[in-house]
């Protein structure tokens, strides 16, 4: 038996958009999942909060490195002070220790005068001349070249020799 849509007497509605004079099939549609158109006003304001937070960032760097050199020209003052009141200290410890300034000290605060009469004493003489001097060892010298480069790999010895030229 065969039945046909005439016989059936059934209505199919279908789902149409009417969009600037044309219709268009709006029913559920198949596949990947529509999405949903995003407002003007939603991008601005996004836009806009983007903006506004790199602005934001770019004003408290430039405010760190602003606040930085306050801070290094407040060092550097200070640094300069501490090396004037160095200087002054060294100029007074140089003042104390002139040896006019300690005879005059020496006279007026502590009573004390020139001395003018001299005596001389004579003092025996000590032992050690009796003590056996050890004589230094002679050594080779290295040539230039060599001390050089022991020297320059780090294995060059410390000489006490003033005329060793090392």
């Amino acid at each position: 038996m065969r039945t046909t849509l005439e016989e059936l007497d059934v209505t199919i509605e279908i789902p149409l958009i009417a969009s600037r004079g044309q219709m268009a099939y709006a029913g559920p549609q198949t596949g990947l999942p529509r999405r949903q158109p995003t407002s003007g006003a939603l991008m601005f304001t996004l836009v806009t909060l983007l903006i506004s937070a790199v602005g934001l960032l770019y004003l408290m760097q430039t405010s760190r490195v602003a606040t930085l050199g306050f801070e290094a020209s407040r060092l550097q003052r200070e640094r300069q002070a501490q090396s004037l009141a160095n200087e002054q200290l060294s100029y007074g410890v140089a003042r104390y220790e002139s040896l006019p300034l300690v005879e005059r000290v020496a006279r007026d605060q502590l009573g004390m005068q020139p001395m003018r009469d001299y005596r001389y004493l004579d003092v025996a003489r000590p032992a050690s001349d009796e003590l056996a001097l050890s004589t230094p060892e002679a050594t080779a010298q290295a040539s230039l070249f060599t001390r050089i480069v022991r020297r320059v790999t780090g294995r060059a010895a410390a000489s006490h020799n003033a005329g060793d030229g090392q």
